[in-house]
This record gives C-alpha cells, structure tokens and sequence, in this order.
C-alpha cells in the first residue's frame, strides 16, 4: 500500500499506544474491534435513492474503499442523502441531518463527492483514480486536531464522548453524527442500489454544529447523548458507528475520527 508501508504503520500504532499524539500518523484512530484503523481524511457522499447519476459515483467510491480496507484502514466516511428526491427513507428518517449538510455547502444537485470540505466536479467523483488521488493528497496533509472516541450504549440511548488535541490553536466547528454502518433497502430506488452505507442517522451536536476554541497544545472533552433511531420501515441497519471532524469556517478539515458501536 503506498499510503502506509508496514514498517510506518507499526511506528504509528506504537505511538499511539503511548499516548503522544505528535504528528500527522498519530491522527490515525483504530478501531481495536476490528483491526480498521481510519485515518483522519473525511468523505462526505451526497446521494439519493432515487438519484440516477448518484450510482456511478457509489462504484467508483466503493472501488477505493475496498482498495483501503484490503489494508484493514478507512478514511472517515458519511453519506447524506439530499431532499431533492421526495421518497428517500434514510432522508426522511433525518430530514434536518441530511438538509443541513446540504446547505452548508449549498448544494442545489446531485451527486456530489466532497473530501476534507473540497467539493470534487462530477467527472473525478465518477472516477475511482481520481477519487483514491484525492484521498491520498488530504492524507498528506497534517491536521492540526486528532479526535479520540469513545462510545457506551444501552437499549434506548448513545453516549459518545470526543476527547479533542490540538497541535495548533482551534476556532472551529465540531460535527458529530451517528451513522448507520450498513443498511439494505427491501426495495431499490430508481438508481438500483439497495445496498449504502455510513448513513447518517442523527446528529450529537447540534446539526450546524458546535462551536469550539481550544488553544494550541491544549485538550478538551465533549460529552454527548441522544436516543437511539427508531428503525426505518422498509430498510434494515446492521450496525451503528459515530463520525466526528472539525471543519474551519472555510471549510477545511482539521480532524476527523470514526468509531463503531460494538
């Protein structure tokens, strides 16, 4: 893998493990259920059941992220589903979830592919190389926050709890969303896909997110709960999982982390 040769890998586990988050690798948050290690890049998928065109985009997003967890890593991945088609179930589940992203980035179609906050045209989010590219430049880039989660669950309720470094000062938003880790529609849309996954859910922070300033070298712990979904008729979710970043007023993305209920 060109991302992490194994020798890297080891030195940033190692790292980790001791608690001196010092550089870009040590960003990087396994999952030790798993064995995934996410890696700080968000990739944010705006689709639509009923979106035509929002199919040739999850194959090409699909490709690449089978490319990484042949590796067992991931970048931080969330897909909204816009308000644009009437009869998605996920969106309607979350209408203010999946709107709000929306007009954060003032969508007025899809599919749309963004990562790190830098939105891709429509002919590199069809494209897998261009996607994996992309990828790979934010991974390059170091962050300025890493986020460490942790999550405790009970029959009716979520509570998640974000531990935030920062190597430089933060004056940023902090996003925090429960996603479906893996769902399947009993029927597919128009585009017909039956299979999404990381689709948000429900938000722990408020949808526009939460204001945070946390000073250079400095950490902070947030603490959230929210009740857990009601399931959606007609879809079944096997998992969940929570997505956190930190995104600055122009939109670039100083951390990010992911974590599954288990």
């Amino acid at each position: 893998m060109k991302i992490f040769k194994n020798f890297i890998l080891f030195i940033s586990i190692s790292i980790l493990l001791v608690g001196c988050p010092s550089n870009e690798s040590d960003n990087d948050n396994e999952d030790s259920e798993t064995g995934i290690s996410y890696f700080p890049v968000l990739v944010e998928n705006f689709t639509n059941v009923d979106c035509v065109g929002c199919a040739d985009v999850h194959l090409a997003l699909s490709t690449v992220l089978e490319y990484y967890l042949e590796n067992d890593e991931m970048p931080v991945v969330i897909e909204f589903h816009h308000l644009l088609y009437p009869n998605d179930p996920y969106h309607n589940a979350a209408a203010d979830v999946h709107d709000s992203r929306g007009n954060y980035y003032g969508f007025t179609s899809i599919p749309q592919l963004v990562i790190d906050g830098s939105v891709l045209t429509l002919g590199e989010a069809n494209s897998a190389d261009e996607i994996h590219s992309k990828i790979d430049s934010a991974h390059a880039v170091d962050k300025l926050a890493s986020i460490s989660i942790s999550t405790t669950s009970e029959s009716d309720s979520i509570s998640v709890s974000l531990t935030i470094s920062a190597q430089d000062t933060i004056i940023s938003y902090l996003y925090c969303y429960l996603v479906r880790e893996k769902t399947e529609l009993d029927e597919a849309g128009a585009n017909g896909l039956t299979e999404y996954d990381w689709v948000a859910a429900a938000a722990f922070t408020d949808v526009d997110g939460q204001s945070i300033a946390i000073p250079a070298g400095g950490e902070e712990t947030y603490d959230f709960k929210i009740a857990v979904p009601e399931e959606i008729s007609g879809a079944t979710t096997e998992g969940y999982a929570v997505v956190a970043f930190i995104q600055s007023g122009d939109k670039t993305v100083l951390g990010a982390a992911a974590k599954k209920i288990e």
